[in-house]
């Protein structure tokens, strides 16, 4: 990457490198994906990157990411390295992502609170994960977020001022708890509740399981068919799979989503500076 490009452009086409390698692997195993998030509302409103975003975010059902799971780092440009939500030593959230290790960053808006190597430390694509939602839906996200708290516990750093009244004190006690059981066992547990429903109660929608419980997505339902055709939105003129219902989705996540947030608001949500190489 030239040193003449801003950060943010050389993100971008880091970013880039890293969706066309997952586009090119799961074409070649027939392994479905869509654009989400940030990466699907540019794709809608600017036809590229949101100019001030500096990660990726795909989506996919369960069984669709288990199989790009078990094939991306044999296949992938060594420079690519996909890193499992339970193969750090502390935790953040259960998001598997790959990083681009031939960008290093500098600072992150992060800080040392989660400055983990491989988690922020590098460009990142997120995998976003379908699950099932039966009947017992809201009793599932209520155990899956109880596990979130757990392990919260084992962060590097936990900032309890983010917490008010008592919601600061249970935060205090769960992650406390937390700490006695390993961060793995709490994960695998996260991922069976997340899965329990799969293959056994089909209601017609989907839920995020491994969403951090974010205002955004935590509790919303995904209508299946949303998922059902092909179809495809551009980043920087190339076509990438999204789904055909993406202004209802944005709608639902994001309210209007045409419309530009404030000036003070347009920038960078994890990077800060990057590492120039020598």
């Amino acid at each position: 990457m030239s040193d003449a490009l801003t950060y943010i452009e050389q993100i971008h086409e880091s970013n880039r490198a890293m969706l066309d390698e997952v586009d090119r692997i799961c074409k070649a195993h027939g392994i479905r994906y869509y654009l989400h998030g940030g990466t699907l509302l540019g794709a809608a409103r600017h036809k590229d990157f949101i100019p001030w975003d500096d990660d990726i975010d795909i989506i996919m059902p369960r069984r669709e990411y288990e199989k790009l799971k078990a094939v991306f780092n044999k296949e992938a440009d060594s420079r690519f390295m996909f890193i499992a939500d339970n193969g750090y030593d502390q935790f953040f959230d259960f998001i598997s992502k790959i990083a681009d290790t031939s960008v290093s960053y500098a600072r992150t808006s992060y800080g040392d609170e989660d400055f983990y190597e491989g988690r922020f430390s590098h460009p990142t694509l997120d995998f976003f994960v379908l699950d099932d939602a039966g009947s017992g839906h809201k009793w599932q996200l209520i155990r899956l977020k109880l596990l979130y708290s757990l392990a919260m516990g084992h962060r590097k750093h936990i900032n309890y001022d983010k917490f008010k009244g008592p919601m600061k004190v249970a935060a205090f006690v769960l992650t406390r708890i937390g700490k006695l059981f390993s961060y793995k066992k709490i994960a695998d547990r996260y991922h069976k509740i997340s899965q329990e429903v799969n293959g056994k109660e089909d209601s017609g929608y989907y839920f995020i399981s491994n969403e951090q419980p974010h205002p955004h997505y935590w509790g919303l339902l995904f209508p299946k068919k949303w998922f059902e055709d092909e179809y495809t939105l551009t980043i920087h003129g190339k076509q990438y799979p999204a789904s055909k219902y993406y202004d209802e989705w944005l709608t639902m996540v994001y309210g209007d989503w045409r419309t530009l947030p404030p000036k003070d608001q347009q920038k960078p949500q994890h990077v800060m500076e990057i590492k120039k190489k020598h």
